[in-house]
C-alpha cells in the first residue's frame, strides 16, 4: 500500500478536503509536557526494562535496529535522545526524527514515551525543528494534543 493510498483510507472518516492536505502536526505547545512516572510504565508498558529508560530506551533501540538496518553507521538510542532535544538538528539527528516518525508504529511511540526517551511536546519540538512535521504518522500523534487521553489517563475499558 502507498502513502497516498494509507491517507486515502484515513480519509474516508474525515472530510474530502481534509484529505487533499498533507498532514501537519500541532505546534509542541498543543502536547502534554509530562513523562511517564512508574505508575504509568506498569500500566501501559508491563514488560520494560527499568535499566533502559530515557537515552537508553529499548524501544528506541528496536525500532532503530529494524529500520537503520541498512545505515553505514547505526544510530543509538543516546543519539536520537540528542535528536530530540535538538535546538538545531544536524542532517542526521533530521534523517532519525524523519525515520522515527515515518516508522515508528503507535506502540513504539507510546513505549519510548513510556521509557523517557522524550515527552509528547519534546517529540513535536523534534520533529518540528527537523522539518519532519508533515508525515502521515502526525495524524495519528495529533489525536495526543491537549485534551486527549493518553497519555496520563488510558481510556477506560470494558
Amino acid at each position: 500500500m502507498t502513502s497516498r493510498e494509507i491517507q486515502i483510507a484515513r480519509c474516508s472518516i474525515r472530510t474530502p478536503a481534509a484529505c487533499n492536505r498533507r498532514p501537519v502536526l500541532a505546534p509542541p505547545e498543543a502536547f502534554s509536557d509530562e513523562a511517564a512516572t512508574e505508575e504509568v510504565r506498569r500500566r501501559f508498558h508491563k514488560t520494560h526494562d527499568p535499566n533502559r529508560l530515557g537515552p537508553d530506551s529499548l524501544a528506541v533501540t528496536l525500532r532503530l535496529g529494524r529500520s537503520c538496518a541498512g545505515w553505514a553507521e547505526k544510530p543509538t538510542s543516546r543519539e536520537f535522545y540528542d535528536a530530540v532535544r535538538a535546538a538545531v538538528p544536524d542532517d542526521r539527528q533530521r534523517a532519525l526524527l524523519r525515520t522515527w516518525i515515518q516508522e515508528a508504529t503507535a506502540e513504539d511511540i507510546m513505549f519510548a514515551w513510556a521509557e523517557g526517551a522524550y515527552t509528547v511536546r519534546q517529540l513535536a519540538r523534534g520533529l518540528h525543528a527537523s522539518g519532519n512535521a508533515d508525515s502521515l504518522n502526525c495524524i495519528d500523534l495529533n489525536g495526543l494534543a491537549a485534551g486527549s487521553a493518553w497519555p496520563s489517563e488510558p481510556a477506560a475499558t470494558a
